[in-house]
């Protein structure tokens, strides 16, 4: 007995499980559909610009720059860091806590 009856002794699956499920017939001809985030991130680009030697906004900032974006204010904070982390334009933990207290005494 050759390799290829051991195949023809077994059970056939029902041709349904055989078969890849495609998109539904409706979506068959239709265009990928393009990403729907329409961000803006000039705001940040300039805000960030004007704010080198301390690139860290107010909580009050935070959503006005995201009004700005179309983004959400987690989404604005998330990209700060990342750009923070890429220009490496970072401080340390004690600098900001140090910063924001002197800023606080000032108001």
């Amino acid at each position: 007995m050759g390799q290829d009856s051991f195949h023809h002794d077994l059970p056939s699956r029902p041709p349904s499980l055989h078969a890849r499920a495609g998109p539904p017939a409706s979506l068959q001809n239709a265009a990928p559909q393009a990403s729907q985030h329409f961000y803006d991130i000039t705001p940040l680009q300039e805000w960030y610009d004007k704010n080198l030697a301390w690139p860290y906004p107010d909580k009050k900032d935070i959503p006005l720059l995201a009004a700005a974006c179309h983004m959400t204010p987690k989404q604005v904070q998330k990209w700060l860091c990342n750009k923070r982390a890429r220009t490496n334009n970072t401080r340390t933990l004690y600098d900001i806590a140090d910063e924001r207290r002197r800023r606080k005494r000032k108001k």
